[in-house]
């Protein structure tokens, strides 16, 4: 695990609270008797992606002085992402067994809030009326991300980033169908956890502008590329809209720019734009 964790802080090099979080992930990892990913197959990546999950829910348990952690679903979203990539890049075929592991984290989330917090807690007692109305909302997001693109694989159609179908439709099919949904289910499941709330339209457009940005990382990463210049220029685009929507919404902080910026300099280095 060390050595793990001296690897990533490379990486991470000047990102303090990544690096930080990254570390308590691990051990968090590390330390759960039944693992859905293992240490071994996480990427630093997906880590940002457990951050940003961490970062999200920690804003909200601030305003409603909730003291409780996050990890076990921080662990789900890993886990998720990492599916997803695979699916991305290789047509992985996801198994029930995230959806399981998703849906056990969440519960063990909120046990662990109710063992915490007490009963005539106003924000507690909100989660806990508002948890069915949660799983309303995101089972059929959380459902979609696993199934999507059955209708291609039937007609044994490659859609994955690198194929001859990954055209406008293929842009379409990633960023609305799945990146989109990814995210709004990140941020809502998040907001909820720290407040009661299981619906807000302003994540529905932060999701939107988050999913564009990954894709294009996804896109440099893995060298599928047909136009440098406006692939860039489309994350520029939404990379600005981001972050003028995280002030406006007063959402930003110093965490989100690190991973703002860690995605900034991945996405210059692979497409070699200085």
């Amino acid at each position: 695990m060390e050595n793990k964790i001296k690897i990533l802080n490379n990486k991470y090099k000047s990102n303090n609270k990544i690096k930080l979080y990254t570390e308590n992930l691990i051990k968090f990892i590390t330390n759960q008797k039944e693992k859905i990913i293992t240490i071994e197959l996480i990427e630093p990546i997906d880590y940002i992606i457990g951050i940003l999950f961490l970062t999200e829910s920690n804003r909200y348990f601030k305003q409603n002085k909730i003291n409780i952690h996050a990890y076990y679903m921080a662990y789900a979203f890993i886990n998720l992402f990492n599916k997803i990539r695979l699916k991305m890049i290789s047509s992985y075929k996801f198994n029930f067994d995230s959806i399981s592991h998703f849906i056990l984290s969440l519960s063990y989330n909120i046990d662990y809030l109710n063992s915490r917090i007490d009963s005539e807690n106003r924000i507690k007692n909100k989660i806990n009326n508002n948890f069915s109305k949660l799983i309303i909302e995101i089972l059929p997001i959380l459902t979609n991300l696993i199934i999507y693109n059955k209708n291609h694989e039937e007609e044994n159609k490659d859609i994955t980033i690198n194929s001859k179908f990954c055209n406008e439709e293929c842009y379409s099919c990633w960023v609305t169908n799945i990146l989109s949904k990814f995210f709004y289910l990140l941020l809502q499941t998040s907001k909820f956890l720290g407040s009661g709330s299981y619906y807000d339209p302003n994540l529905l457009r932060l999701s939107e502008y988050y999913a564009n940005i990954f894709f294009t990382w996804f896109k440099s990463k893995n060298n599928f590329l047909d136009n440098r210049i406006k692939l860039y220029e489309n994350y520029l685009t939404y990379k600005n809209k981001l972050n003028y929507s995280l002030i406006e919404l007063e959402l930003n902080s110093e965490t989100l720019d690190e991973i703002i910026n860690y995605i900034d300099n991945e996405i210059t280095n692979n497409l070699s734009i200085i």
